[in-house]
């Protein structure tokens, strides 16, 4: 069944129209746990010393009387527990660093995407520069040599946090692992770019047009680049570019980010965004359950695409040393953490 809306209808008018049918909606969230029963969960043993780092790193950023309200908001969304759950396995150092770059996340995002406290978020000009000035910031800050001129100090403290961490990486990652750290990085970025001028032309994304994007903008794959960092080991670079490999990182983000998509429909309701994937699944099943339950469905498949593909690389480097065929699961398994973690947090 398909709604009586088309995606080629004028912007304002669908987006309200969506909003109106959406809007009232009673639905039973699907239960993500159990499809994830035979997964691993963990917490980092000192979670709690974690959330005191992740306290005095928002009270650093956030220094403006006029950002107390902001600082609140970041300091009750309990960002320790998420990165002790993706990491468990990593030494209280690295992951004071990885939690780090995921305040830098959240903050960077709500910066430009943030219905409650983005200042860019009406203004494409001014966020174009931001995110310009992102990319270049993050690319002289992960380079070997620092170019001449590179400054922290006159660069926005919503950019500038990420010093920190490119100073952490670059001590710990050869140039392969810079690389694609880098690239994930500024996939996000052009990802966080291509939504926002979405949401400002008169169509909605097809589910095509959304995915594409949103395996960019839910910055799972910039986590998953750190997977080597918080295990303290180097996998062979053609391992990280094996087929199989590619599909458990594209399945890992899919999940996560789909699953994010489905925690938080309401919110975004309630801040009239529907240009996401329970909206545009609505389109397409013609109600709010149906919607969510298919979004369910796709996290389920790719649950299985991803074990498949464990099979699979596990079979293929069957005849590697042991060291290297336990460094491959344990990678497979720092993703498996990422969506069990993911969810818990949630």
């Amino acid at each position: 069944m398909s709604m009586g809306l088309s995606p080629d209808e004028p912007g304002q008018d669908i987006r309200a129209n969506l909003l109106k049918q959406i809007r009232g909606s009673r639905v039973r969230i699907p239960d993500l746990k159990s499809l994830f029963s035979h997964w691993p969960e963990e917490i980092h043993p000192r979670v709690d010393d974690l959330d005191q780092h992740v306290q005095a790193t928002l009270e650093g950023i956030f220094t403006d009387p006029k950002d107390d309200h902001r600082l609140r908001k970041m300091k009750a969304s309990n960002l320790g527990l998420l990165v002790a759950s993706w990491y468990p396995y990593a030494s209280f150092g690295a992951l004071c660093v990885i939690a780090t770059l995921f305040i830098w996340l959240f903050v960077w995002d709500d910066e430009t995407d943030s219905f409650e406290f983005s200042p860019l978020i009406h203004d494409m000009d001014s966020a174009t520069a931001f995110r310009d000035q992102t990319m270049k910031f993050v690319r002289e800050n992960l380079a070997s040599h620092k170019p001449e001129g590179f400054a922290v100090a006159n660069t926005s403290r919503f950019i500038s946090s990420f010093e920190p961490v490119g100073a952490a990486i670059c001590k710990s990652y050869n140039d392969d692992q810079i690389k694609r750290f880098l690239d994930e990085i500024l996939f996000f970025v052009r990802m966080c770019e291509e939504e926002h001028r979405s949401q400002n032309i008169g169509r909605l994304p097809t589910f095509e047009e959304y995915m594409r994007r949103r395996m960019g903008s839910s910055a799972v794959r910039v986590c998953l680049a750190l997977n080597d960092y918080a295990s303290g080991f180097v996998l062979p670079e053609d391992i990280m570019l094996d087929d199989f490999m590619r599909i458990i990182w594209h399945e890992a983000t899919v999940i996560v980010s789909v699953m994010n998509d489905i925690v938080s429909i309401k919110k975004e309701i309630a801040q009239s965004q529907v240009d996401s994937l329970v909206p545009l699944l609505f389109l397409q099943y013609g109600s709010v359950q149906a919607a969510l339950d298919e979004a369910a469905k796709i996290i389920s498949s790719s649950i299985g695409r991803l074990e498949t593909a464990e099979r699979d690389i596990l079979s293929r480097y069957s005849t590697a040393t042991p060291e290297i065929q336990e460094q491959i699961r344990v990678h497979i398994k720092a993703c498996k953490l990422g969506c069990t973690g993911n969810l818990n947090w949630r």
